[in-house]
């Protein structure tokens, strides 16, 4: 399998009630979530890439990066598990997928293409990154588990589909925090600080 075959499901269509703000548009250093997620992306060399956002954010999404498509979950507050399947439905033809969160913006690019490596290597394995001895964001998902995301109840989450799945599991450690902090609330952004440009 070459790298080509993988795609990326950006998962941006949360609230953010906490923040009171929708997450797509929370910014770092002038940057938002989103845009920052798309140019790690982008310069780890993943080029088919859905942007799953709520219908109130479509316009504003669209106009932020008229390259990116968009799919719209009408449902949301479901759950991140509904978002899952609306990005595999539109891209169902990958051989894998990342599965990105928005509320994880400090990924770094090596860390996209270390994983990228791993499921060249190993595509019929679910691959996560570890820092630390933890597992984290993003995770990228083979096509053999596709139908099975597809088929599961809504309420569901995806640790448990892919418990009740098996198969193998390729762990990478990289070096990046970023794969742990998820940003919740305010005081998440200033938990740890991050230079501007640091990738």
């Amino acid at each position: 399998m070459d790298d080509s075959q993988l795609g990326a499901v950006i998962l941006a269509a949360g609230r953010g009630s906490r923040m009171g703000m929708p997450k797509l548009r929370l910014c770092q250093n002038g940057e938002s979530f989103f845009e920052r997620l798309l140019d790690q992306l982008r310069q780890a060399e993943i080029t088919t890439i859905i942007s799953v956002v709520a219908q109130s954010e479509s316009d504003w999404a669209r106009q932020y990066d008229a390259k990116t498509a968009i799919c719209i979950n009408p449902n949301p507050e479901i759950g991140m598990l509904s978002s899952i399947r609306t990005g595999i439905a539109a891209l169902h033809d990958c051989a894998g997928l990342f599965i990105v969160p928005v509320d994880h913006p400090f990924i770094s690019v090596q860390t996209f293409r270390s994983l990228k490596d791993t499921f060249v290597r190993y595509p019929d394995a679910v691959v996560k990154p570890c820092y630390q001895k933890k597992s984290g964001h993003p995770i990228i998902l083979p096509q053999r588990l596709f139908a099975h995301i597809q088929d599961a109840a809504l309420d569901s989450s995806l640790r448990m589909i892919l418990k009740h799945i098996g198969g193998p599991t390729e762990y990478v450690d990289v070096a990046d925090p970023g794969i742990l902090r998820n940003i919740n609330e305010w005081q998440d952004l200033h938990e740890m600080e991050y230079p501007v440009g640091h990738r």
